[in-house]
């Protein structure tokens, strides 16, 4: 017999993310990758050191920084390509999101 100790936790991932809420409706999916997850890893990939220092002040907490301690670089990035292939459907819905929005805006002042 096989049993998890009352201290594990599971959680479910979507595309090695926490799944949340706005994971789940094509078009929040889709802005969240974008605007949120793919941000934050080109983010640290650019800067590893400022997410390891940004995760250690309490001013910070809960901001947008990979806890990684500055290390990892690499499978960041691989996630980031894994994001971008497995993702591409909803990355083109973001964009074509953003320009619907454009051209609502534009008409809206004309």
């Amino acid at each position: 017999m096989y049993y998890l100790k009352p201290t594990i936790k599971a959680e479910p991932l979507i595309w090695r993310w926490y799944a949340w809420p706005h994971l789940i409706s094509p078009a929040t999916a889709a802005c969240n990758i974008v605007e949120r997850h793919l941000k934050i890893m080109q983010s640290y990939v650019q800067n590893p050191k400022i997410h390891a220092q940004a995760v250690k002040d309490p001013k910070m907490l809960g901001g947008p920084f990979i806890d990684l301690d500055g290390k990892k670089t690499n499978e960041i990035k691989a996630l980031i390509n894994d994001t971008k292939q497995n993702c591409k459907v909803l990355i083109a819905l973001c964009a074509a999101l953003k320009e619907l929005d454009k051209i609502s805006h534009l008409s809206v002042a004309a």
